[in-house]
């Protein structure tokens, strides 16, 4: 077979299908659509306050009834066994005077770290100060 042979099965096989009349208005028609859809933003569910709102709620909800079943099981089995562990007035004041010294010891490391950062950053504030005082 030659070039001329080959070209012209080819030409004759392209000339023997049939191409409907309005495929280019269709295709034309087509590319519009897919065109304006691009430029149409996608609409979103916006989460309005309402909606964040009512979400809070159920939550708020589904948390207070598992509580009050949980709570309501422990009652059931009887988990709560509150007793008096103090037999006098006594032991109650020591006891007392006991858990308000380990809170008291608490509050006062709480308040030496406290004072130690303010401290740093009153440095650091000093340091940082001396630098731009310096550039300018």
């Amino acid at each position: 077979m030659t070039k001329n042979n080959l070209k012209n099965i080819i030409d004759e096989y392209y000339r023997n299908i049939q191409v409907p009349e309005n495929l280019e208005q269709k295709l034309s028609d087509t590319i519009d659509n897919l065109a304006e859809r691009e430029r149409t933003p996608v609409k979103r569910m916006k989460l309005t306050p309402i909606y964040k709102m009512a979400a809070a709620a159920i939550i708020v909800v589904a948390a207070g009834i598992s509580i009050f079943i949980a709570s309501h099981q422990l009652q059931k089995n009887n988990i709560y066994a509150i007793a008096d562990t103090c037999q006098t007035a006594e032991e109650v004041y020591q006891e007392t005077e006991k858990a308000l010294t380990a809170i008291a010891g608490a509050l006062n490391k709480g308040i030496y770290k406290l004072e130690e950062s303010a401290d740093k950053i009153s440095e650091s504030k000093e340091i940082v100060e001396r630098h731009f005082t310096k550039s300018y």
